[in-house]
Formats: C-alpha cells, structure tokens, sequence
C-alpha cells in the first residue's frame, strides 16, 4: 500500500521480492499486481528442487517478458494503458513533493483522531499511505463503518481475524492524499462519532 507514496530503495535495500497494486497509491483501476525480483530470487526460483506447483504462481513465467515479446496469458491491455497514465499523474509531481503529501495527510489523520478520541492502533512509525484506529469506547468498528458508507457514503475498512470489529483503516494514498478529500472524510467521522455517542 505504500509503494509510490514513500520513499522505498528496492536495490539499496537487498529486496528480494517487492509487491505493489495498481490501486493503491498509483490510484488505477484495481487488477495489476506490480512486481519487483531481485537476481537472488530469481536463481533461488530457478534451482529450486521440485518445480512449482502453479501456472498462476509461478513468478518464473514473467522473467525477461519484455526481451521475449510474449505475456503469459492474456494481456489485459486497458488495464495497461490506464496504468501508464495513473503513472504520469503520479510523476507529474516532484516525487519528494509526492512523499511529503503523504505523512503531511498522514499527520492531519493522526491529529484529528486523536482530537476525537480515537486511540491509535500503533504506537509509533506511522504508515504515510494508511492510518490504523481503534474507536472511541461504546462504539465498535462494524458500527463506524456501516453508519459512514450507509449515511455519508464514505468508505472506511476494518481488519481480519481477531481485530475484525476492532480495528478500522483510513487509506490516504495516491489521489486520495489530498486536503480536501481527507479532511472530507474525517468531518464526516467526526459527525458519525457524534451521532453513534448520542442515539
């Protein structure tokens, strides 16, 4: 979720395997994966000893694709082109200026929660793409939610497993980190928080 919207140093870093999502800060329709392999993992796929067991996992498929000219299955071409121009919006930006939008959101996030009683769900080294909450006593995650998508129509996530009405998750990525719309977003919280205390 936070590939585009930080700074991240794939080769500087020794990262292996790097996963990324159209939509998320590129802010394209959703259905690419974005997809970074190191030459280590890829001779760790290639000597493996027993071959891998999916056509649909194997990574190894995609290796040198472009020098080939061929796609492994079916190239979804919108997707493609809609990509590339989600990636010039993005650029059209200076990138650092890209990430200072990010924790500058992340920060208006944060401070507002706060005022609203919302503890946060991490303590410290904040996310810049997305803000992870608790919210305030009395009012369970499925609560929030549902009274923001159903009365304001915004749409806030919860989590999975044991935090699954617990905790609740405000993307501020891509198009969706900018002033306007997150601030949007948190008055219309701050009226569900209201209307949820007092029914």
């Amino acid at each position: 979720a936070a590939l585009g919207g930080v700074d991240f140093r794939t080769d500087e870093w020794g990262v292996d395997i790097a996963l990324s999502a159209s939509q998320k800060v590129f802010s394209a329709a959703p259905g690419l994966t974005l997809v970074a392999v190191s030459d280590a993992a890829w001779k760790a796929m290639e000597n493996r000893a027993t071959p891998i067991p999916s056509f649909y996992c194997n990574l190894l498929l995609w290796k040198n694709i472009e020098e080939k000219k061929v796609f492994p299955y079916t190239m979804p071409a919108s997707d493609i082109i809609s990509f590339g121009t989600a990636v010039d919006n993005l650029l059209s930006e200076t990138l650092y200026r890209v990430f200072d939008r990010h924790e500058e959101m992340r920060d208006l996030c944060i401070e507002k929660l706060k005022s609203l009683g919302c503890s946060l769900y991490l303590e410290s080294d904040f996310s810049p793409t997305v803000t992870a909450f608790l919210p305030p006593e009395g009012i369970t995650a499925a609560e929030l939610i549902n009274h923001l998508r159903e009365n304001y129509n915004i749409l806030l996530s919860g989590s999975y497993g044991p935090l699954s009405n617990t905790v609740v998750r405000i993307g501020h990525m891509g198009e969706n980190a900018r002033e306007d719309r997150i601030r949007f977003t948190l008055d219309c919280l701050e009226k569900t928080i209201f209307e949820l205390k007092n029914r």
